[in-house]
């Protein structure tokens, strides 16, 4: 019962560590989806287009902006990865001790059975044999009041 709570509780904490870490990809994979988009859309890159100095150092400074944050949704995600990593571990962990609990118990349970069917099987051995020496000696009364009876 208390393997089983604490993998449950062990399960719970991966799948919470699981949903962090599928948060941080995505929120890492939007800051890298509009780094690109601003990247393509950047003055100059196309033949021909008027480049506006402010608005160029302007879009200069959100690419790195952008690049800080993506390098920081990194590192978060990678603690995030490891986290969930170190949970799941935690889970495996719980799992088998549960499993082995498990095991030990059906094996008790398995020896407590055997025993318990000898123990019935010498009672009934036991009763037979009561009963087949009650009638051994009721057939032997029998003949012997037989015997009494044609003397």
């Amino acid at each position: 019962m208390v393997r089983a709570a604490q993998e449950k509780q062990a399960e719970q904490a991966f799948s919470v560590a699981q949903g962090r870490l599928a948060l941080s990809l995505r929120m890492l994979q939007s800051s890298r989806d509009r780094f690109n988009i601003a990247l393509a859309e950047r003055a100059g890159t196309t033949t021909g287009e008027r480049i506006d100095a402010a608005s160029w150092l302007d879009r200069e400074r959100y690419l790195g902006v952008l690049a800080a944050t993506i390098e920081q949704q990194q590192r978060v995600a990678d603690t995030a990865r490891l986290v969930a990593e170190e949970y799941r571990q935690e889970l495996v962990k719980a799992s088998q001790a549960r499993e082995s609990v498990s095991h030990l118990k059906n094996r008790d349970l398995q020896r407590y059975n055997a025993e318990f069917n000898r123990q019935e099987q010498v009672s009934m051995d036991e009763l037979a044999t009561q009963q087949a020496g009650r009638k051994r000696q009721e057939a032997a009364a029998a003949l012997r009041e037989e015997e009494q009876r044609t003397c």
